[in-house]
């Protein structure tokens, strides 16, 4: 699902001629435009404020398949793959569902892992977090200290990450961007950042308050 992605991470970063697929961090909205492919563009939208953002269409055969590429000051500053594997279907009476496969996205997940250490050396962060407290509250562990065990249902990693008490992050770190990966129950997320124009960001944001 997720194979032209992969063959981005396998190509080799030319003389650092680009940072985030063929664009460069401080690349303006209308240059980001002229590069891509304007078949696959879904919008461009006001993401927060202060931050525009242009979508792309990663995959149309899965729903919540894209790519966003977010600019401050029309700058670029941050780009990001959505690889959620959402299905959607009609039942039989035409009710729309969706439905994502976590199971497959945890084999992405560590597909995408090995691509990005064996380009970028080992991660910087790589961690697996149970929620407990969300577990204890749930299952009412109240008779005294928690010990620490999972109930065996949610050993599985992908039931455990559907039913959001277990995330996957892993953090990369090169002269000029920050890469992490995530994986939990609200998202699968590949994100590039200018580790200069997000610090510049952050404290222009500051400034205004």
């Amino acid at each position: 699902m997720i194979l032209c992605i992969f063959m981005f991470l396998l190509l080799p970063d030319i003389a650092e001629i680009t940072d985030f697929r063929n664009t460069r961090w401080g690349m303006s909205i209308e240059e980001v435009r002229g590069i891509e492919d304007d078949s696959a563009f879904i919008d461009s939208s006001k993401w927060k404020e202060n931050i525009d953002r242009l979508s792309y269409y990663e995959n149309p055969l899965v729903s919540g398949n894209a790519r966003n590429y977010y600019f401050f000051d029309n700058r670029l500053f941050c780009g990001s793959y959505d690889l959620e594997t959402e299905y959607c279907y009609k039942n039989l009476y035409g009710d729309r569902y969706c439905k994502r496969d976590h199971e497959e996205e945890l084999y992405d997940y560590e597909r995408i892992k090995e691509l990005l250490t064996k380009k970028y050396g080992n991660p910087s962060e790589d961690k697996h977090i149970w929620e407990i407290d969300s577990m204890v509250k749930y299952y009412g562990f109240d008779g005294g200290p928690y010990d620490g065990k999972v109930p065996l249902y949610y050993e599985v990693p992908e039931i455990a990450i559907r039913e959001g008490y277990l995330e996957y992050y892993t953090i990369w770190e090169t002269q000029r961007t920050d890469i992490d990966l995530l994986l939990n129950s609200e998202w699968f997320r590949l994100r590039y950042g200018s580790i200069e124009l997000q610090k510049l960001k952050k404290e222009k944001l500051l400034e205004k308050l």
